[in-house]
């Protein structure tokens, strides 16, 4: 009688819950990439939504006054809320602004942008309209 060469029970069912632990391990980390994928992608919104905000300010031409202001933003298809802060730079005539930008409702704050407004700048960009207390207008 011939012998019969093949595997055991015992060898398939360790081969099996291997090959079972494998891809559990494969499933979880695709899973783990696309979190992390949703997570970046939507800080870089906020981002966008931060720097947008200090864009605007700029544009406006306008040397900001000191002060706290919020309000609400749409950035490709999301709701936004952001924050910014108008304080004193460290030199007379500079501005430097902080923005929070964070999804609409109550969450973590996902992205903060910081720049500069300098008096001269905003009168470059708008000559008429640069004021601020205490600073008379640049011509």
């Amino acid at each position: 009688m011939p012998i019969s060469r093949g595997f055991t029970l015992l060898e398939v069912v360790v081969a099996l819950l291997i090959v079972g632990l494998a891809l559990a391990a494969a499933v979880q980390l695709t899973s783990s990439g696309a979190d992390n994928l949703r997570a970046m992608t939507r800080k870089t919104e906020a981002h966008w939504v931060g720097m947008n905000q200090l864009a605007e300010l700029r544009a406006r031409g306008v040397y900001p006054a000191t002060g706290k202001s919020q309000g609400k933003s749409e950035e490709a298809g999301h709701h936004w809320h952001w924050s910014q802060e108008v304080s004193q730079g460290p030199v007379r005539g500079l501005r430097k602004i902080a923005i929070r930008v964070r999804a609409e409702g109550k969450g973590p704050v996902l992205a903060t942008v910081r720049g500069f407004i300098g008096q001269a700048e905003a009168a470059a960009a708008a000559p008429n309209e640069v004021s601020g207390p205490g600073i008379p207008p640049v011509h």
